[in-house]
């Protein structure tokens, strides 16, 4: 169980600085009406709750390495 524990813990880890490295290094093409879209997303995925205005991310087709 601790083991279990431990590596959940050291894979959050890795996942979040892997998504932070990658928004980091990833060019964006235009931020326009609070949408923020970038270059090398393969695959858009349009949120909900976008006819309203509000402020949303569109989701990256991001595969996380195998460790």
């Amino acid at each position: 169980m601790h083991c279990l524990l431990w590596f959940i813990t050291v894979y959050f880890l890795v996942l979040s600085l892997s998504l932070s490295f990658f928004f980091i290094n990833t060019s964006f093409a235009f931020i326009d009406k609070g949408f923020i879209m970038p270059v090398s997303a393969s695959k858009q995925v349009m949120v909900a709750g976008q006819a309203q205005g509000t402020r949303t991310i569109q989701q990256i087709d991001y595969k996380m390495p195998l460790i």
